[in-house]
């Protein structure tokens, strides 16, 4: 698998907010140039990896479910202190009730909170999913939260990198199918006891890099990960990375479940959690 298809190139980091484009990108503003996140996603029409889209949104909450089902898009916000886009839903298929979902391949994420406050039962609040298309995704400096669990449903054999990242939930913050994920310098917390922070549903070429990164419980009797029948042959790979258990004592590296699942830590080198993604490629 050929992560590089995700270094597209240099993307706009000036000050100020331009109206039409830098260098190659095509800059969008939301409000301003389009009403809505959708309205500008609708505009774009020929992005290509030399000739990037980037949706700029203002500080605000934007109430909308956003689908970037258009490549080589950049949807940045004004810090994810500042901009959130925020939904209060579950439409029964979890692949279809992400407050954002990536349906494409070069995205990028960046600067903002995704949330869905969805709360009810055992159903679960979606920050983040993928319609069951296959995607390829980066995220910097986002937050993803909700009150219930299953924050990011991630599947169709997609790849995900998150850097600078909080990812938090109830618990199975992180639920997994047949996908690739690295986690750099990330915060991962639940706040349930006696359950797991990443759940691996299935396909056995799953595997998650972990490096420089805080994975928070609440409870000594929580665990990283807990997988389904289906799953054998996944693997963890964790790399300067801490278990943290809120009230002391140590986190399961695996539930009583997984039998077959691999977790490998790794010591070595400072970017061990990136070579062991690029080797992976």
């Amino acid at each position: 698998m050929n992560h590089s298809r995700f270094f597209l190139g240099a993307l706009v980091l000036a000050s100020g907010w331009p109206t039409a484009s830098d260098g190659d990108t095509v800059v969008l503003r939301t409000p301003g140039d389009y009403p809505t996140i959708r309205a500008a996603l609708d505009s774009v029409s020929d992005s290509a990896p030399d000739h990037r889209y980037e949706i700029r949104l203002n500080a605000g909450t934007y109430q909308e479910q956003v689908a970037l089902n258009k490549p080589y898009v950049t949807l940045r916000g004004a810090g994810r202190e500042s901009t959130t886009i925020s939904i209060n839903a579950f439409t029964g298929d979890a692949a279809y009730s992400g407050s954002l979902m990536t349906m494409s391949s070069g995205l990028e994420v960046a600067d903002l909170t995704l949330e869905n406050t969805h709360f009810h039962g055992f159903e679960p609040g979606i920050a983040l999913s993928n319609a069951n298309t296959r995607s390829q995704a980066v995220f910097r400096n986002v937050r993803f939260t909700t009150p219930a669990k299953d924050t990011l449903w991630l599947s169709g054999d997609s790849d995900y990198e998150f850097y600078d990242c909080r990812i938090e939930g109830l618990y199975d913050i992180v639920s997994v199918y047949s996908s690739i994920l690295l986690f750099d310098r990330c915060e991962l917390e639940i706040s349930r006891s006696g359950q797991a922070i990443f759940w691996l549903g299935g396909g056995p070429g799953q595997r998650t890099f972990i490096g420089h990164s805080q994975l928070i419980a609440p409870t000594s009797n929580n665990f990283l990960s807990i997988h389904q029948t289906g799953a054998d042959g996944s693997s963890i790979y964790l790399h300067d990375s801490n278990l943290v258990s809120l009230s002391g004592g140590t986190i399961s590296l695996t539930s009583p479940y997984d039998r077959y699942l691999t977790i490998v830590t790794v010591t070595t080198g400072p970017s061990a959690a990136r070579r062991r993604w690029q080797q992976y490629e």
